[in-house]
């Protein structure tokens, strides 16, 4: 298998979902992947079907709460959404349930970041001394983005989301592993 697959539903105006969005921000796509999503065959990267209520999503890295310095290279993301054209929405879900996005022009991809499809990724800024905790993780600040739109988080709409890593991770003592959470917010 691929990609993977998960579907995302915000189902109540009063919650949001926190998924896993990318597995592992200390390998980063490559340049051609990040250019051409629907080409990924990382199990890292996780393609996301939004629910209807969800309106924007915000994003954090997560890393051990044993790390004690920061990294040297800090993990930069791109975030793309996706569309079915011209096919059934039944078919591009079951594509991507098989860990592989259509690549026949009936899954439209697009930067939500940014509107240059090759524009320099999101960095997530990792701060082991500060960042938030719990018994086993630390969890970077929120990532801040505003789309091609005004909001901030925008999905604009899209029923499928993904974010690759276009800078890898490196360095930082005690950041032996290190993925990305998804927070997805009702309208």
């Amino acid at each position: 298998m691929a990609t993977s697959f998960t579907k995302v539903n915000a189902t109540s105006e009063n919650h949001s979902t926190i998924t896993l969005a990318h597995a592992d921000l200390k390998t980063a796509q490559s340049g051609a992947e990040c250019l051409y999503p629907a080409s990924i065959t990382s199990t890292n990267v996780k393609w996301m079907k939004i629910g209807p209520n969800v309106g924007s999503v915000s994003f954090r890295a997560r890393y051990p709460t044993g790390a004690s310095a920061a990294p040297a290279t800090k993990p930069a993301i791109i975030i793309v959404g996706g569309w079915p054209f011209g096919a059934d929405p039944g078919a591009i879900e079951l594509a991507l349930g098989q860990g592989t996005a259509p690549t026949d022009g009936t899954f439209v991809t697009e930067r939500l970041d940014a509107i240059d499809s090759d524009a320099a990724g999101l960095e997530l800024t990792l701060d082991p001394t500060n960042d938030h905790r719990d018994g086993t993780y630390k969890y970077s600040d929120y990532l801040q983005f505003f789309p091609t739109s005004a909001i901030y988080g925008d999905t604009l709409g899209c029923p499928y989301l993904a974010v690759l890593c276009k800078v890898a991770l490196s360095g930082g003592t005690g950041i032996t592993t290190c993925d990305l959470l998804a927070t997805f917010h009702p309208r």
